[in-house]
């Protein structure tokens, strides 16, 4: 028996299968603090679940949540409850979980294919948006930027001036090397939602692109500092102010930031593996101390106790190698 449809919606108008205005409100702020890389969108979305357990697109969403933070094993249970109650829902919400399941597959190709079908349809799916960008960025093809461009340009006109397309649009302009438009698009993301740091990232890049290290510096140290440590961008984010301090030649500054923000010993997120062996490498490279023993120990364990996949951000390694075979990489 399918479960009657509410009227309740997202905050881009988008139907919702819930009855409870508690759980749509739960939802929309649990994916809005997840998709701008804030602290709390598993805790957000659990409330949404707990509140309703039916609440499939909720599933859904803590699923994709789950597996960002902690991995596949932790999203398993979520996302088979979105699978089971799916048949419950809209068809918009079915094609949304049917997508979110194949990306936590692994499945890249076919990812993609649905998702561009989905986006023709519901432009303003903002999780589809992103599973789309981290499939194309995750893929390792030599055509990878301009491919996420084309997928985000013919979304701009319906998304507007939301906050958060303009922060996931500030950085596909900024891979384009389109920097004064990454830094308009950055900077007006920033100014609608301030502690958003889908558009702090991008800025980042501006400056170190544009040679500005001292601004950089200067922006991101003021930004950082009431950003949440639980956040899935905060190691990201340390190491792109660390980036600005190496280029300053505040060497010991660096080190102190690797001690305290991205070094494996103080924590764990999605980056931390590739942010801490990325910056000692570079403080190496450069020649800093060269008398300074680095902390070399700790990146390793992590790197034999992870086992990290080939690529960044997308699930599935064999499945995402036979992407960029097909892909024409």
């Amino acid at each position: 028996m399918e479960r009657p449809l509410s009227v309740l919606t997202d905050r881009h108008g988008l139907g919702l299968s819930t009855n409870s205005q508690r759980a749509a409100d739960h939802y929309v702020r649990g994916l809005d603090l997840q998709l701008s890389l804030n602290a709390g969108g598993v805790e957000g979305l659990t409330a949404a679940v707990e509140v309703d357990p039916a609440f499939a697109m909720g599933h859904a969403a803590l699923a994709f949540a789950q597996w960002y933070r902690s991995g596949l094993p932790a999203a398993t249970i979520s996302m088979q409850h979105a699978r089971d109650l799916a048949a419950g829902t809209l068809p918009r919400e079915q094609r949304h979980i049917e997508i979110v399941g194949a990306f936590l597959d692994g499945e890249a190709l076919r990812v993609l294919s649905l998702v561009k079908e989905h986006l023709a349809e519901t432009p303003l799916d903002g999780l589809m948006v992103h599973l789309g960008s981290m499939t194309i960025t995750g893929s390792g093809r030599l055509g990878r930027r301009d491919e996420a461009y084309g997928l985000l340009a013919p979304l701009a006109p319906a998304w507007g001036e939301d906050w958060w397309f303009l922060g996931i649009y500030a950085f596909a302009h900024h891979e384009m090397d389109q920097l004064d438009q990454s830094r308009r698009l950055a900077e007006r993301s920033l100014a609608l939602q301030p502690r958003n740091a889908s558009g702090a990232h991008p800025l980042s890049h501006v400056y170190f692109e544009s040679n500005d290290h001292a601004g950089g510096a200067s922006f991101l140290r003021d930004w950082i500092t009431e950003y949440d440590r639980a956040a899935p961008f905060f190691c990201h984010l340390s190491w792109h102010l660390a980036l600005f301090e190496l280029a300053r030649g505040n060497t010991d500054r660096v080190l102190e930031l690797y001690e305290s923000t991205i070094s494996p010993s103080v924590g764990q997120a999605r980056t931390t593996l590739v942010d801490s062996a990325s910056m000692l490498w570079r403080y190496q490279i450069y020649g800093c101390q060269p008398e300074v023993d680095l902390p070399w120990g700790r990146c390793l364990l992590l790197r034999r106790e992870s086992r990290p996949e080939a690529g960044h951000g997308v699930p599935g390694c064999p499945r995402r190698a036979r992407l960029c075979r097909d892909g024409r990489r």
